[in-house]
């Protein structure tokens, strides 16, 4: 790689992403951003690296990356929560972590990696309903137990995913961004400074606008009878994008239910509290471990 400065957001999901892709990298003048955000170049390559098996894998691909990147000394901005290992299935467990970091480090070895991370609780409400919204018909309790039985949430133990990248990229190559403080224009500049990141445009950013909003209560319930009904991308084997064959989905999701999000009722349709303890214990330790790793006081911003 030339010595261009090449700056990496691995994610994670349900953290502010997108966000991060279409608000924030955009403005910023110094940098070229590169996400999938609206874009598909390199697409199939990117989902390549971060998905596929090491059995399989041609590392050919990190050949045809690196030249991409290597044809002019832009200062890139690269973002794709996909690298993360969270992969593209509502069962994922992270597993190709490890993985992806050393592909990256074969790719871009002096890039610098930034992570969001977020209250593990919110996260995983966000995500249950994210994938109510792709077509999961359960409720919060079977899907909670099925991830906890095929280890996904290990996906949300942030501490050891931290240390691999700080092991191979080096610890001052690694910087920690807590979602929480991610819609802070003070907090962001001054984080971004220091990790050498230019922020000449960032006081153009709109923090008060929201991306991928949780649904309301009441969508949510309205949303399993719409998939159950007239099918989801779950049911035809969707990705990412729209597809001509959900026309009642597509309506309902990306009209329709922006409307019942602003009705305030259902509150009690769904509850969380239940699971603090079971979450507690299951992340509590590793978010102390967490703490000292990265020098910040998670019980300050409610982290379990």
């Amino acid at each position: 790689m030339k010595t261009n400065n090449i700056f990496i957001n691995v994610g994670l999901h349900k953290c502010g992403s997108t966000f991060l892709q279409a608000e924030i990298i955009p403005k910023l003048k110094n940098l070229t951003p590169f996400t999938f955000y609206k874009s598909d170049i390199l697409l199939n390559e990117f989902n390549y690296i971060s998905q596929c098996a090491d059995l399989y894998y041609d590392n050919k691909v990190e050949t045809i990356i690196s030249n991409y990147f290597n044809n002019n000394n832009n200062d890139y901005f690269i973002s794709s929560e996909g690298l993360s290992g969270t992969g593209y299935n509502i069962f994922s467990t992270g597993v190709f972590i490890k993985t992806i970091a050393n592909r990256l480090y074969n790719i871009f070895s002096n890039a610098k990696i930034l992570i969001v991370i977020r209250n593990q609780k919110e996260a995983l409400e966000s995500l249950y309903k994210d994938d109510v919204k792709y077509g999961y018909l359960g409720d919060f309790k079977s899907w909670f137990e099925l991830k906890n039985s095929n280890y996904s949430l290990n996906y949300y133990k942030y501490f050891e995913l931290i240390k691999i990248y700080q092991e191979i990229f080096g610890k001052s190559k690694v910087k920690v961004i807590l979602f929480e403080n991610l819609f802070n224009y003070d907090y962001l500049k001054t984080n971004f400074n220091e990790f050498g990141i230019s922020t000449l445009g960032m006081e153009n950013v709109n923090f008060k606008k929201k991306y991928n909003q949780t649904y309301s209560p009441l969508s949510l319930h309205i949303t399993k009878v719409v998939n159950r009904f007239f099918g989801s991308k779950l049911t035809y084997g969707v990705g990412v994008g729209r597809s001509q064959r959900l026309k009642v989905y597509n309506l309902w999701r990306y009209n329709i239910s922006k409307y019942f999000d602003k009705i305030q009722f259902g509150k009690n349709f769904f509850k969380f509290d239940e699971y603090e303890t079971l979450l507690k214990k299951q992340f509590h330790e590793n978010n102390k471990k967490l703490s000292k790793l990265i020098d910040v006081d998670l019980d300050k911003y409610g982290y379990l």
